[in-house]
């Protein structure tokens, strides 16, 4: 489902929720993963899972939570 992405780039449009998880939350429809580079332009974001990605943007005016117990790993 990797060719769905841009570009490999997963945009945050937090358009249902604030969770990470939920594939409505971004313009791919995908949750990203270890092979993608992300990129918050704003909004809240909250991460209640272990989560890997190539790079993370996080731009002024977003802000991300990653919950107890879980990892977020940025690869580059």
């Amino acid at each position: 489902d990797l060719w769905k992405f841009s570009g490999r780039v997963g945009i945050w449009t937090g358009a249902v929720s604030s969770d990470w998880e939920n594939p409505a939350n971004w313009s791919s429809g995908i949750v990203p993963n270890a092979n993608i580079d992300v990129i918050i332009n704003s909004g809240t974001v909250t991460v209640n899972s272990n989560v890997s990605v190539r790079s993370l943007t996080l731009n002024p005016g977003a802000s991300l939570t990653v919950n107890s117990h879980y990892i977020l790993t940025i690869l580059k």
